[in-house]
C-alpha cells in the first residue's frame, strides 16, 4: 500500500515553501475553488531533476480527524500507475502543472473540515519521488487554516510528605499525604511499584505480566530517615523528607524518582533522574541511534511509510527502557503516552499517558542476559517457531494470481534458490487493491484451486503464508454481517463507525476486544488452516486508521490503541493452541505491547524506505527491540517503498538478513525474488541463502553488543558487521576481548584492537570466537530436507 508521510508538523506557512519548490494560485486557496500547482523538480530534494518521463502527482487531505501531517485522508494518485488523472503538465525547464478543485477532486462534502492537503510528485512507476528538500511532503494550507504551535502542558505538582508505612502480605505499603505507594518484590531481581492516590480505587490490571510474585526471603529495616526493603540483588530505599524513592543493586544506587508520580492539565505520568553518563536503550522500534537519551518519544503504534533514518516513532512502541547502568524499567501503562528521555530537561526521564494505571517495575541484573531473563520470566517468552520458518520466506507486494505463484516457485527452484514459504498478500481475495478488503475468502477468478496449489507447493517443500488485516471494506460481502452482528468498532451511541477516508475504502474496524469479534474472525483462519495454511501475515494492526472519537467495547480508541494488536495475537495464538496443539504458530505481525512475543508473534519494522538510509536504520531497530524481549524482529529486505532497483542496496540487504532471525525478502513496485535481478546478484545473494541454511540450528538467539550500533553479535559465537553504505570498500572494526575468526577466510583477529578491513561485495564481514564449535550442513532446498 502506498500512503506517504512526513516527518514532522511543520509550522511555517506553506504557499511558497522553501523558496518556491511550489507555488500555487490563489494563495489563499480555498476547497470549492480551483488550486492551480506549478511544481519546480530542480528544487526540493531535486529526485525528478531532468527527468526525461511523465511526472505524476499522490495527494491526500489533513482533515479534522487527521492525528497530524503524518495522517493523509483521502489519498488520491493510483501509485506506480500511468494514470492520466494525476497526470501533470509539462512547462518545460523542469516545471508541471496541475489544477482542480479540492472537494470535486477528494469526493469530499461540507462535513468534512479540510485544513490542509498533502502532496508529492512521482515518475511512471513511483521510483522516483520528489518532495522538499528536507524529505517531507509538501502542504498546502486550505479555507485560511493556519497549523497550530504546540502548548505547554502544564505541571501540577506539590512535594509529598511521609506519614507512615505498612508490610503486610509481601507487600510494603508507605502513606503519604498524597497517596499511597505500594511496593512488592516479584523476584530477588524485580520489584512492582505503584501509586494510588487518596480517594482513588484503581484495579490492578496488566495485559503484559504473566508471572506471579515469587515466595522469598525479605530484609526490611525502618530507620530514622529512610526506609529499606532488600531481596537478593535489589535494595529499596525510601527517604521519608523530603520524600524520595530510590533502587539500588545491593549497594549501587541504579534509579531514582525525581517527582516521581504526578499530575499535569492533560496526563498524568512518572519522572526519574538520569545519571549524567548514562544511556538508555529500548524503547521498541525507533530509527534512531541505540541510546535513546535526548529523544522524546511517542508511545502510540502507528506506520510510518517510506521511513528512513531518524523516524522517531513506528509500528510497534514500547514503555521497556534499559540502561548501561544494568537495570530495565517497565512502565506498565499501554495507554497512548509521550517518553521524554532528556530531551526537555537533560537529567530526566518522564513518562506521561492520557491515562491509565501508574505502576512501573525495575529489573536488575548484572548483565544484559540476566536481565532480558528476568524481564521475559515477568511478560512472558517467544516460542519457537515452525522450523521452516527459518528458512527462506519469499513475499512480495503483490502475487495477483494462482498462476503466477506457481511460477515464480518453480523458478526459484530451477535456479537454485532454497526456499520455504511463499507469502501471498491481499490479491488473494481480490483483484484490486481497493474494494476487497475484509473479504478473506479467495478470488476464484485469479484463483481458481487454492486447495491444489497449496498441496502442490507443499510437495515442493513451500509452505503457504496468507494476509489478514483487521477492516473490513463496505463493499465486502462480510459487511452487512458484520455491521448487523455488532463485530465493529463504534461510534459513541453504538453505531458502527465507517471510516469514509480510509485508504482502501469506506471501511469499518473490527472490534477485537469483543469476543463474539473474535470467534467471527477465528472462524476465517480455521477454512483456511483446514485446506493447508501454514502461516498469517497480519497487517495493518496498529491500527493504521483509528479515529480518537472511535469507541471499543472496553474503551475510547486512544485509551487501548496500543493493546488492539496484542489482543489480536492473544486470539489467534490462544486459538492454535487449543484447536492445533501440535502446530507451531507462525504469525507475522508488525503491532503489538509488552509481552505480545508470548502470543508466538514475529514482528517486522513496517514499511522502510528501498533505499540506504532505510538499510541504515535497520540494526539499532532490531538492537533495542530484542533489548526489549522481542529476539524475532526482522525487515523487509531489500527495502519495501519506492527507489529504485539497485543491485548493491539489494545484495547488502539480504547478506545482513542471512543473520536475522527471520529471512523475509519484501517490497512494492519492484519484485523482491532475487531470479529478477542480474546475474551476478543472484550468484551472490544463493550463495547467502544457502549460508543461511547451513548452520540451521544456530537461529535462536540474538543479543545486542552494548554502544555498538554498526555490528552485532548473532548468538554468543558470532559477530556480524553489516555493510550500510553504497559503494563501502572499507570498514573500521573492533571486536570485544578474545580471538576471533574471520569467517570466510579463518583469518585471526585480536580483540580490543582497532581494524581497518577491506570489503568485497561477495559477502559481510562475519567473524567467530576462537574454539567455537558450529557444524555445518550440506546444501538442501527447504526445511522438510533438514535431517533429523
Amino acid at each position: 500500500m502506498y500512503k506517504p508521510i512526513t516527518i514532522i508538523w511543520l509550522l511555517l506557512c506553506v504557499h511558497f515553501m522553501a523558496q518556491a519548490q511550489i507555488t500555487i494560485s490563489p494563495a489563499v486557496p480555498l476547497s470549492s475553488q480551483e488550486i492551480e500547482i506549478i511544481f519546480d523538480a530542480g528544487k526540493g530534494n531535486k529526485a525528478l531533476f531532468s527527468h526525461q518521463g511523465a511526472v505524476y502527482f499522490h495527494a491526500g487531505l489533513i482533515t479534522q480527524t487527521s492525528k497530524d501531517v503524518k495522517d493523509w485522508k483521502f489519498v488520491q494518485g493510483n501509485w506506480g500507475k500511468a494514470d492520466p488523472a494525476f497526470l501533470m503538465e509539462s512547462l518545460g525547464g523542469d516545471k508541471y502543472k496541475i489544477a482542480f478543485v479540492p472537494e470535486a477532486f477528494f469526493a469530499i462534502d461540507s462535513s468534512v473540515i479540510v485544513k490542509q492537503i498533502a502532496i508529492v510528485f512521482r515518475d511512471e512507476k513511483g521510483e522516483k519521488v520528489a518532495k522538499d528538500s528536507h524529505e517531507n511532503d509538501f502542504l498546502i494550507n486550505l479555507n485560511g487554516y493556519k497549523p497550530p504551535i504546540e502548548t505547554t502542558d502544564s505541571l501540577k505538582y506539590t512535594s509529598r510528605n511521609y506519614i507512615d508505612y505498612r508490610l503486610k502480605d509481601d507487600k510494603l505499603e508507605v502513606i503519604t499525604d498524597q497517596g499511597a505507594y505500594v511496593f512488592q518484590f516479584y523476584t530477588s531481581r524485580i520489584i512492582k511499584t505503584k501509586f494510588i492516590p487518596n480517594f482513588a480505587t484503581i484495579a490492578d490490571t496488566s495485559i503484559a505480566v504473566i508471572s506471579i510474585p515469587e515466595k522469598m526471603e525479605t530484609e526490611f529495616l525502618e530507620k530514622k530517615s529512610e526506609l529499606v526493603w532488600r531481596s537478593g540483588l535489589l535494595k529499596l530505599v525510601v527517604q521519608k523528607q523530603p520524600f524520595k524513592v530510590s533502587y539500588y543493586r545491593q549497594d549501587q544506587l541504579l534509579l531514582e524518582e525525581e517527582l516521581g508520580f504526578f499530575e499535569k492539565e492533560r496526563s498524568g505520568g512518572i519522572r526519574f533522574k538520569l545519571n549524567k553518563e548514562e544511556a538508555i536503550y529500548g524503547t521498541g522500534e525507533r530509527a534512531i541511534p541505540l541510546n535513546r537519551r535526548g529523544y522524546k518519544l511517542d508511545l502510540y503504534n502507528r506506520p510510518d511509510y517510506n521511513y528512513g533514518k531518524n523516524a522517531k516513532n513506528l509500528n510497534y512502541t514500547l514503555p521497556v527502557l534499559l540502561s548501561n547502568k544494568k537495570y530495565l524499567l517497565f512502565i506498565d501503562n499501554p495507554q497512548k503516552a509521550v517518553l521524554d528521555i532528556g530531551e526537555t530537561q537533560k537529567d530526566i526521564l518522564e513518562f506521561s499517558a492520557i491515562g491509565g494505571e501508574m505502576k512501573y517495575f525495575v529489573v536488575a541484573g548484572n548483565t544484559f542476559e540476566e536481565i532480558s531473563e528476568s524481564f521475559t520470566h515477568l511478560v512472558g517468552r517467544q516460542p519457537l517457531p515452525p522450523r521452516w520458518a527459518l528458512g527462506n520466506l519469499q513475499s512480495r507486494m503483490a502475487y495477483r494470481t494462482q498462476k503466477q505463484v506457481e511460477e515464480v516457485v518453480e523458478e526459484m527452484i530451477a535456479k537454485d534458490f532454497p526456499l520455504d514459504a511463499i507469502i501471498i498478500d491481499f490479491y488473494w481475495f481480490g483483484d484490486s487493491i481497493k474494494g476487497y478488503l475484509g473479504n478473506l475468502k479467495w478470488y476464484k477468478k485469479n484463483w481458481p484451486n487454492p486447495e491444489k496449489m497449496i498441496s502442490k507447493l507443499k510437495n515442493q517443500g513451500v509452505k503457504t503464508i496468507l494476509i489478514t488485516e483487521p477492516f473490513v471494506i463496505d463493499t465486502s460481502y462480510w459487511f452487512v454481517h458484520g455491521d448487523t452482528s455488532q463485530l465493529f468498532a463504534t461510534h459513541k451511541n453504538g453505531e458502527t463507525y465507517v471510516l469514509n477516508d480510509f485508504y482502501f475504502g469506506k471501511a469499518a474496524l473490527m472490534d477485537m476486544f469483543k469476543p463474539t469479534t473474535k470467534d467471527w474472525f477465528w472462524q476465517q483462519y480455521k477454512k483456511q488452516i483446514d485446506i493447508g495454511v501454514a502461516g498469517w501475515w497480519g497487517d495493518l494492526g496498529e491500527p493504521e486508521t483509528h479515529p480518537a472519537d472511535m469507541y471499543h467495547v472496553n474503551g475510547k480508541a486512544e485509551e487501548v490503541h496500543n493493546m488492539y494488536a496484542h489482543e489480536w495475537a492473544k486470539m489467534v495464538y490462544e486459538n492454535y493452541q487449543q484447536q492445533y496443539p501440535h502446530k507451531r504458530l507462525f504469525h507475522l505481525n508488525r503491532s503489538g505491547a509488552t509481552g505480545t512475543q508470548r502470543y508466538s508473534i514475529f514482528p517486522w519494522s513496517g514499511d522502510v524506505s528501498r533505499s540506504w538510509s532505510g538499510l541504515q536504520a535497520q540494526l539499532p531497530l532490531m538492537l533495542n527491540m530484542s533489548l526489549c524481549g522481542l529476539p524475532y524482529i526482522s525487515s523487509d529486505l531489500g527495502g519495501f517503498a519506492l527507489g529504485e532497483k539497485e543491485e548493491e542496496l539489494y545484495t547488502r540487504w539480504l547478506q545482513m538478513g542471512v543473520f536475522n532471525p527471520i529471512f523475509r525478502p519484501h517490497g512494492s513496485g519492484i519484485p523482491s525474488e532475487p531470479i529478477f535481478f542480474a546475474p551476478q546478484t543472484q550468484d551472490i545473494v544463493r550463495e547467502a541463502i544457502k549460508l543461511r541454511y547451513r548452520p540451521l540450528f544456530y537461529y535462536h538467539n540474538n543479543s545486542a553488543f552494548e554502544n555498538k550500533s554498526d555490528l552485532y553479535y548473532f548468538g554468543d559465537e558470532f559477530i556480524v558487521a553489516p555493510i550500510v553504505e553504497k559503494g563501502q570498500r572499507q570498514k573500521d572494526i573492533m571486536l570485544p576481548k578474545g580471538y576471533w575468526f574471520d569467517f570466510y577466510s579463518t583469518k585471526i583477529y585480536e580483540g580490543n584492537t582497532d581494524y581497518k578491513l577491506p570489503i568485497v561485495l561477495q559477502h559481510i564481514p562475519v567473524f567467530v570466537k576462537a574454539g567455537s564449535f558450529v557444524p555445518m550442513l550440506n546444501d538442501f532446498q527447504s526445511m522438510d530436507q533438514y535431517p533429523e
